[in-house]
């Protein structure tokens, strides 16, 4: 998943949050200086992208891809999953979507020292709108992988995805709607604290 999902799924809790934002950029054991909140949330963002990985729907999702883009489909589809999550906003949340990453930006002020140490940019609330906001539309999918396939190697393969992704849009918008309401199950196990104003429809 992405940084909205991620964002979306830490619940009320401020650490855990800030350790779920900064989650992929934190490799092998997670710091012992971190405090406890943070470490969870770490721990959350690992089980997260680890349950997505495993989850049989979002498997099949990503094997809709061709096998050119197969080696980045994992990356195409957690930008498409955000694009859908901000499509069934409401069906989640009782608050739009600009006021959540308000929300966001406000809670994680009080951390900006582990931002700066481990993202790499500044979290000013418009760097924060395009993590978060950016994929309302296609044409923010779009500016998304452009932006991610600067940093990879053979990136390229990203700039051309959006015909797929067109072509198999309601396929994809299915496997999303189908799969998030049991990634939001799974994190509350997790964390029993973890509530939502509006559970997915059966």
């Amino acid at each position: 998943m992405n940084y909205l999902a991620h964002a979306f799924l830490s619940g009320n809790s401020d650490e855990r949050l800030v350790g779920n934002l900064i989650g992929d950029f934190v490799k092998g054991g997670i710091p012992e200086g971190f405090s406890r909140g943070i470490r969870e949330g770490v721990m959350l963002h690992r089980q997260i992208d680890s349950y997505t990985n495993d989850h049989s729907g979002a498997t099949s999702a990503r094997n809709r891809f061709s096998r050119e883009r197969r080696r980045f489909a994992g990356i195409i589809l957690d930008i498409c999953f955000d694009h859908f999550l901000i499509r069934h906003w409401n069906r989640y949340m009782d608050t739009g979507i600009s006021s959540f990453v308000d929300g966001v930006f406000r809670r994680i002020q009080p951390y900006q020292d582990i931002f700066r140490g481990k993202l790499p940019f500044s979290l000013s609330r418009e760097n924060l709108g395009y993590l978060l906001e950016t994929n309302q539309d296609l044409d923010g999918v779009v500016f998304t992988l452009t932006r991610i396939s600067r940093r990879l190697r053979n990136g390229t393969t990203l700039l051309s995805a959006l015909d797929e992704i067109e072509t198999m849009y309601d396929q994809l918008e299915a496997d999303f709607t189908n799969f998030f309401p049991d990634l939001i199950h799974y994190t509350c196990s997790l964390h029993p604290d973890i509530q939502f104003p509006f559970q997915p429809n059966p």
